[in-house]
């Protein structure tokens, strides 16, 4: 790996971690219930098996959201 192709992986993994770190507080005012339930059920960046939502807990907390907004 050449110096360039270091800074730009660098460069991305920064942006994705503090990208996402803004993007969630974000999420977390405009939407605080349900986006909180979401985070406990769903991983961050790497999705691990067995957690994942199914469609009764993606319903319940579309509509969390919606009364939300």
């Amino acid at each position: 790996m050449n110096a360039p192709w270091l800074v730009s992986a660098l460069c991305i993994s920064a942006y994705l971690v503090i990208g996402s770190r803004i993007e969630e507080k974000r999420i977390l005012q405009r939407h605080p219930d349900s986006y909180a339930a979401y985070r406990r059920i769903v991983p961050a960046l790497i999705p691990w098996r067995g957690r994942a939502l199914d469609e009764a807990t993606r319903h319940q907390l579309e509509a969390r959201a919606l009364e939300e907004s």
